[in-house]
C-alpha cells in the first residue's frame, strides 16, 4: 500500500508542474483578455478606441484561417494567424520566442510569415526560404479549389507547446487580406490590461463604451 500511495503521490506531483509549465507558456503568448464579435467581423479601427480605457495597456486586432502547407510530396494543414506586427508584439510574447535581431514590421512585412520550429522541420522548410501555401479560393461553393500564394519565412518561432509550433504560423493582417479577399476586418482583439487593471474592471469599462 505504501508503495502504490507513494507511485501516486508522485504521479500527481509530476502532473501537477506540468500543468503549471503549460499554463505559464500559455500565458506567456496569450493577452490578459479577449474579445470577439459573435456578429461576424469586428471593425478594428474603431475597435482601437478601446486602449483609451483606464485599464487598458495595449490592443491588437488579428484573424486565423486554415490553409496547406506543401512541399512536394509532403503536405500539412496548420492555422495562420493574421496579426498588427507593431500590435501584437505588445499583447503576447510571441516575437520573443524568435531569435533574430530584425524588428516586428521587418519580420512580417508584406507576403513574409513566421512559421513553428516542428512543422518547418517536418516539412523541411528554412529561413528564407520562398515557399507556397494553398488557400481555398472565395466564394466556392459546389466545389473546392485552392490557390497557390508565395511567401517567405522571415523566421521560426519556437514556443514550446505542441499545439503551436506544430500546427501554427504567423503573417500580418495586410497579407491575411490579400490571401484571402473575401476578408475584412477582424476575428478577435487581444487586450493587455495595465498593472493593478482586472477583468472585472474592463468589463465594466467595455459596457460604458460608445462602439457601434
Amino acid at each position: 500500500i505504501f508503495v502504490g500511495t507513494t507511485a501516486l503521490m508522485l504521479t500527481l506531483i509530476i502532473m501537477s508542474g506540468f500543468e503549471r509549465v503549460v499554463s505559464k507558456k500559455m500565458q506567456s503568448i496569450n493577452s490578459d483578455a479577449i474579445a470577439y464579435s459573435l456578429d461576424g467581423p469586428l471593425d478594428y479601427e474603431e475597435m482601437k478606441s478601446i486602449k483609451n480605457l483606464s485599464s487598458v495597456k495595449a490592443v491588437s486586432g488579428s484573424s486565423t484561417r486554415q490553409i496547406i502547407l506543401s512541399n512536394q510530396d509532403k503536405r500539412s494543414i496548420i492555422m495562420l494567424k493574421g496579426v498588427d506586427p507593431e500590435a501584437e508584439g505588445l499583447t503576447s510574447s510571441i516575437f520573443e520566442k524568435i531569435k533574430t535581431n530584425k524588428s516586428h514590421s521587418e519580420l512580417l512585412s508584406e507576403k513574409k510569415i513566421i512559421l513553428g520550429h516542428k512543422v518547418a522541420k517536418s516539412l523541411e522548410f528554412k529561413i528564407d526560404e520562398k515557399i507556397t501555401l494553398l488557400v481555398p479560393e472565395p466564394k466556392r461553393k459546389n466545389k473546392i479549389a485552392l490557390e497557390e500564394h508565395d511567401v517567405t519565412i522571415s523566421a521560426l518561432f519556437d514556443i514550446g507547446l505542441e499545439e503551436y509550433d506544430n500546427n501554427m504560423a504567423y503573417c500580418s493582417l495586410e497579407t491575411m487580406y490579400q490571401m484571402f479577399e473575401d476578408e475584412e476586418g477582424v476575428d478577435q482583439l487581444a487586450i493587455s490590461l495595465k498593472e493593478n487593471s482586472n477583468i472585472a474592471t474592463l468589463r465594466s469599462e467595455l459596457a460604458g463604451l460608445a462602439i457601434r
